[in-house]
């Protein structure tokens, strides 16, 4: 199973970097489409270079986009002013979807069992906004890309706390820097108190128990005792076991982790 990182670009090359450093240790393959035309139909110059971004090079795909939905509304000369407006607004969401959905270009290769994720390009900034800022240094960088893996599968903020970014957000990991979000800090303190380290919920050694029974029923020792393959186990309950016994039924030489670097409950 591989998981495919997709969205569109601009020029947002600061907001890439950030994005990339942040899910290379989870994401296979970064799906980039960048379009030949701005939100207003006006030819633009294409802004992406890999140069800039080597250290991903082997998992980045981009895609250009040359092309504009047909059902444009044409803005005429003697329309109102609310007419037009209305008509740039309408028009921005269909070439916003249409380059969206050039995004299937870019995932023709992928299999049933991988993860499609599709997300705004600032979603990784916006999380790290709402911490106060956390550096780019380990383990807040992984941290800060496991909730952001979270929320862009859930398709909303904050639904699904790991609880190491709870721990870093009540400052377990040392002091955050800046100001945390009032909104996440009311999800966080609700969650810290739902949150009991007895609970086997919580607790590493009963999913390590767990995992090794499963991989004992299903004559998969070869990776009972790798940690990648706990913690997808652990991230990824159905999807793993799916994966793990259908892959088995052919050679376990085949095996792919669900993605690399959850290595966060690990020792």
């Amino acid at each position: 199973m591989k998981i495919f990182d997709c969205f569109m670009y601009f020029d947002e090359d600061l907001v890439l970097d950030l994005r990339l450093n942040y899910l290379n240790q989870f994401v296979d393959h970064f799906i980039i489409i960048e379009s030949t035309f701005d939100h207003r139909g006006k030819r633009k110059k294409l802004n992406f270079n890999i140069e800039k971004f080597t250290k991903f090079k082997s998992k980045i795909s981009y895609f250009i986009l040359d092309d504009q939905p047909k059902d444009i509304e044409e803005v005429e000369a003697n329309d109102s002013e609310d007419i037009k407006s209305s008509k740039y607004i309408l028009n921005g969401y269909k070439r916003d979807h249409f380059q969206r959905n050039y995004i299937n270009e870019g995932i023709k290769d992928a299999k049933e069992e991988d993860i499609i994720i599709i997300s705004d390009i600032d979603e990784i900034p916006k999380i790290r906004k709402d911490v106060g800022n956390v550096p780019l240094v380990t383990p807040s960088s992984q941290i800060v890309g496991a909730q952001a893996l979270m929320n862009v599968l859930d398709d909303q903020r904050y639904k699904t706390l790991n609880k190491e970014f709870i721990d870093m957000v009540n400052g377990k990991y040392g002091k955050i820097p800046g100001d945390i979000c009032p909104n996440l800090k009311k999800k966080i303190d609700k969650a810290s108190k739902n949150i009991d380290i007895d609970d086997d919920i919580q607790n590493l050694e009963f999913y390590k128990n767990e995992f090794k029974e499963f991989c004992s029923d299903n004559q998969l020792k070869k990776i009972s005792k790798n940690p990648t393959d706990l913690l997808n186990f652990i991230l990824f309950p159905k999807e793993a076991k799916d994966f793990y016994i259908h892959k088995n039924k052919s050679t376990l030489n085949d095996i792919i982790g669900l993605q690399e670097g959850f290595g966060l409950y690990v020792d």
